[in-house]
């Protein structure tokens, strides 16, 4: 009975090790973006890493770059560029979080000359606004998961996203792990 229970907890154990060394490895990636070129205009998005801890900062670039030998002008109604978190299996418009170009309602625009960029940096802190962007004290964290940033140039319709995962940190799960091997122990010393 006795090596029975040591092997028991000897796999708790080892998948213990495992899920941390894999959430270790999984956020190990520096930088995850992609990249959108279309009539010689590239749209690129990038956040710092893939794998985020429940609750962590994601850091978001979109940046925009004329690849053409040409002046390049973008002109319409007010805000122009936008940035959509959403769960991966949903559509942009269905987003958890939302920034929009700040600016005055109405006409603007901007250029870009040959080889000259425009970016955008922001964070998501990981929240729901619940559909009420102007009312924070409805705000919630979200719950771990696969979500889809979307970043979007409104007059040419292109939109160019990537995922980020959200997981538990780490020491929940070890904290978690841990008590289902002590359940488990306490478990089979009653049985006995």
């Amino acid at each position: 009975m006795a090596a029975k229970q040591t092997k028991n907890m000897t796999g708790v154990i080892y998948f213990v090790i495992v899920t941390i060394f894999s959430t270790v490895t999984a956020k190990a990636t520096l930088v995850d973006s992609n990249s959108v070129i279309r009539d010689g205009i590239e749209y690129y998005i990038q956040t710092d890493k893939s794998v985020y801890d429940l609750g962590e900062n994601v850091q978001i670039l979109y940046r925009i770059t004329n690849l053409t030998h040409e002046e390049w002008r973008v002109f319409g109604i007010s805000p122009l560029r936008m940035i959509f978190v959403s769960p991966e299996d949903s559509e942009w418009f269905e987003s958890v979080w939302d920034w929009f170009e700040p600016g005055p309602p109405g006409p603007t625009g901007f250029t870009l000359q040959p080889n000259e960029s425009t970016k955008i940096s922001e964070i998501w802190a990981q929240i729901n606004m619940q559909a009420t962007p102007y009312e924070p004290a409805d705000d919630t964290q979200v719950p771990q998961g696969t979500y889809r940033i979307t970043a979007r140039l409104k007059p040419t319709d292109t939109n160019v996203a990537v995922n980020v995962t959200v997981v538990p940190e780490p020491a929940s799960l070890v904290l978690f792990l841990a008590g289902l091997g002590i359940a488990n122990y306490v478990d089979r010393r009653k049985r006995r």
